[in-house]
């Protein structure tokens, strides 16, 4: 087994919906400068003092916008950081929602951070890979509902300026984990782009396919059997085992309380929230299941049993055409997830597939508890899209922003009897 190679030669390639992507700036429903914190490195720094050092109004400014960071924090890529107001927004964004950075100085003094966001690079196997976070609310919306979304392309220097790369995977014959990353990773995709199987069908083909992957292949590994891989990988294309799985989710489970039960845990992780959007997502689901504010923002009593009878009737109300809709912009969410996050820096793939499936049954649980499926009314399919992308990226903020909160919720999924394939497939069939 050999790994791809049919793109090693391209400069870069990126979904097509980032090729669409242009910011929205003032326009936007949202801001990006706002619940996070903005590293400074240290030229950023030493030119933005400069600049803001010409009036004593300007010196006061800067001042008050950053603080520096001490040891062991701080290095040359790690100086400073931007301030935030007492409102979670930056300390730099003017009133009409404008970077004071770039509306005064240009934009070679923004931040590295928020010059390149939403994009991030990864180097795969000689290629350089463009994509995005959804914490975006544009990248969400076209990645979620852009025509041909996922499909790649590809892209030229101007799609890389300011990248640097996030994660690195080469060759590695000493290490299987890592070597094989193109020929696992392609399979997973492979069955994601079975659009004539339900999406609830093609994620259980991944997640049987992560299970009966990890006594074989995972981080640590010393050794491979390829052709067992081989075989495993070609059993994704045999019909009696898309059959079994075919037949195995045309009848599904109602959704299990314990995914709920779940959900809720990792809400309370991460507890109150500086990102507005995902306090105002969060907010309105647990009203609508039930819950009651209790002490700082953001946090809720919610009864498990009612918030679940609660979510299991609202999310009968997504009806047929709906669905359908939701699953193919959740496909993309998927495949977006396999390209941006690269499973070797999960212990096994389950470990990994478990990851996304998580992020998947907590936008359909908040998605639920949204103002628009709180009756029986036909629901707008635009203002569907509105209500999915408002999850989407508020989730999103809260996921790829909060490193605390990843790494709580990994360690609860990682747990002793957590990585299974039963609980794959409760989370699949929320």
């Amino acid at each position: 087994m050999t790994t791809p190679s049919a793109t090693a030669a391209s400069p870069a390639i990126a979904p097509r919906y980032l090729t669409r992507f242009r910011c929205t700036a003032g326009d936007c429903e949202d801001t990006c400068c706002a619940g996070w914190a903005v590293v400074l490195d240290e030229p950023h720094f030493v030119a933005l003092s400069q600049v803001m050092s010409r009036t004593a109004e300007e010196r006061a400014e800067f001042a008050a916008a950053h603080h520096l960071l001490e040891a062991p924090d701080a290095c040359a890529a790690r100086w400073a950081v931007l301030a935030r107001r007492p409102d979670g927004l930056c300390a730099m964004l003017t009133g009409d929602r404008m970077c004071g950075i770039q509306n005064r100085y240009g934009e070679g003094l923004l931040p590295s951070v928020c010059a390149s966001y939403p994009r991030g690079l990864a180097s795969i196997n000689g290629r350089r890979e463009v994509t995005a976070t959804l914490s975006c609310p544009e990248a969400a919306r076209l990645c979620l509902f852009g025509e041909e979304a996922m499909a790649l392309d590809e892209v030229g220097p101007d799609a890389l300026r300011l990248l640097q790369p996030k994660h690195h995977i080469g060759s590695r014959p000493d290490d299987p984990w890592i070597h094989y990353f193109d020929d696992v990773r392609g399979a997973v995709l492979g069955v994601l782009g079975r659009l004539d199987d339900p999406l609830t069908t093609r994620l259980m083909v991944i997640a049987w396919f992560s299970e009966r992957l990890g006594p074989l292949l995972r981080r640590g590994v010393a050794a491979l059997d390829e052709r067992a891989l081989c075989d495993l990988i070609g059993a994704l294309q045999r019909s009696d085992v898309l059959d079994q799985w075919r037949q195995h989710m045309r009848d599904p489970d109602e959704a299990n309380p314990q995914v709920t039960d779940l959900l809720l845990e990792g809400l309370a992780m991460h507890g109150a929230t500086p990102l507005p959007s995902f306090s105002r997502v969060v907010g309105r689901a647990m009203e609508a299941f039930g819950g009651r504010p209790e002490g700082e923002a953001g946090r809720f009593v919610v009864i498990p049993d009612a918030a679940h009878a609660a979510y299991a009737a609202r999310r009968g109300r997504i009806d047929e055409g709906l669905a359908a809709r939701l699953d193919a912009a959740m496909t993309n969410y998927a495949y977006n997830f396999w390209l941006r996050e690269p499973y070797a820096a999960s212990p096994d793939l389950l470990a990994h597939t478990l990851k996304l499936l998580f992020r998947m049954a907590l936008v359909r649980f908040l998605l639920a508890g949204q103002p628009l499926l709180a009756t029986d009314e036909p629901v707008d399919e635009a203002e569907f899209d509105r209500a999915l992308v408002e999850v989407v990226y508020a989730t999103s903020r809260a996921i790829d922003h909060d490193a605390g909160f990843v790494a709580a919720v990994d360690r609860r999924l990682g747990g002793e009897g957590e990585r299974t394939l039963s609980r794959a497939a409760a989370m699949i069939q929320f």
